[in-house]
């Protein structure tokens, strides 16, 4: 591709059925300042019944940033896929000039979009959901993403910041890198994760699903010439099982861990049980994260030590698990108990 800085354009594309909007009141604002890093954003669109309850209020934002609602009505399955997929065809056909479509969803529906955006010579980045986003999709991607991790809060930030400065942190050492024992662990994790989702976890998935949870890992960082290495040293190390195919090896959980109950590691265990146990002190209400922080620090869990340098960072790392939701008022933010 010849186009470079300023003559670069981008399209955004919004499956909002599949990555919901009113997540935050920040959201569709970050999307679309992350959508400028790769150009000049020319065509934005979003899908989804309108008519729905669901989407009051994020209709209007993503109207303020020149987005356009495409109403598709329930009713047939997959319209909005196939609404999507249309408009997009559309725009490689018609507007070649366009160098980079950003994708907002998980929906493995989509993966013959990316072929044919591959095809044109485009590139293809998809920001998703990681609860449901297919592994399939996101291996064909050239780049992909939680959309969490894009969202920032300076207040959230700032308020960190206050605390390493009244404790200490922050005076030149990284105490948050992964280390390989606690990227052991995270793979022991994923394997699970993707186990109790009746997926097949196998080396290729696996890998995106670890990214999904940890956006830093990299087993270059920790030693490892490859991928497949990490994981045969990690089964060495007898945090998983191994299985060979005809093409591929499927990972495991070892037969000694078999027999026990999944459940989150640590931090997400005393993190989910403080922001259960606020709430139901609370009549229901989410609790603020200075407080969980706080009783996270009364009760000897530092989540420095795993790898993350902000709460913030590990509350969206618990969401991306199912452990809380974060709930977000103005500049403030809070947690709640994760919908079973």
């Amino acid at each position: 591709m010849n186009e470079s800085g300023s003559d670069r354009n981008v399209a955004i594309l919004w499956d909002v059925e599949n990555v919901a909007p009113n997540a935050t009141s920040e959201m569709v604002s970050t999307i679309t300042d992350f959508a400028s890093r790769y150009g000049r954003v020319s065509v934005s669109f979003a899908f989804a019944d309108w008519s729905r309850r669901n989407w009051k209020g994020s209709d209007a934002r993503l109207a303020q940033q020149s987005f356009q609602l495409i109403h598709v009505p329930r009713a047939r399955k997959n319209s909005s896929d196939i609404s999507m997929v249309t408009h997009a065809m559309e725009l490689l056909f018609l507007y070649p000039h366009i160098s980079s479509y950003i994708l907002v969803t998980g929906d493995t529906d989509f993966r013959p979009l990316i072929v044919s955006i591959r095809r044109r010579g485009a590139q293809s980045i998809v920001l998703c959901d990681s609860k449901n986003a297919s592994e399939d999709l996101l291996a064909l991607a050239d780049t992909f993403q939680d959309y969490r991790d894009l969202l920032a809060d300076e207040e959230a930030d700032l308020e960190d910041e206050r605390e390493d400065a009244r404790t200490g942190r922050g005076n030149g050492k990284d105490d948050t890198k992964l280390t390989k024992q606690r990227a052991f662990e995270l793979l022991t994790e994923t394997v699970s994760m993707m186990k109790q989702s009746r997926k097949v976890p196998t080396l290729g998935p696996v890998k995106i699903r670890l990214r999904l949870l940890n956006e830093d890992f990299d087993e270059s960082k920790l030693g490892y010439r490859s991928w497949k290495s990490f994981v045969l040293a990690a089964r060495d190390a007898g945090h998983v099982a191994i299985s060979p195919t005809e093409n591929d090896l499927v990972l495991d959980i070892p037969e000694s861990s078999k027999t026990k109950q999944f459940s989150f590691s640590e931090p997400f265990a005393t993190l989910r049980d403080v922001v259960v146990e606020h709430t139901a002190k609370s009549n229901g209400k989410p609790a603020p994260f200075a407080l969980i922080s706080k009783e996270m620090k009364n009760r000897n869990v530092d989540f420095h030590k795993f790898g993350y340098n902000r709460f913030k960072k590990l509350a969206e790392a618990a969401e991306k698990r199912g452990v809380i939701e974060v709930v977000r008022d103005g500049l403030d933010l809070f947690a709640k108990p994760a919908e079973s």
